[in-house]
């Protein structure tokens, strides 16, 4: 869970960056691959 995290963290800076509303936690876990997540840590 401690990776969906920090993904979701990263996620909710990019969409303040870029201004847009970010989608919540558990929308956000339903709808990333693990994949994908490993995948916005490492960026």
């Amino acid at each position: 869970m401690d990776m969906y995290t920090k993904a979701y963290q990263r996620y909710v800076e990019k969409c303040h960056e870029f201004g847009i509303e970010a989608i919540d936690l558990i929308e956000f876990i339903r709808n990333l691959t693990t994949e994908q997540v490993k995948h916005m840590i490492q960026n």
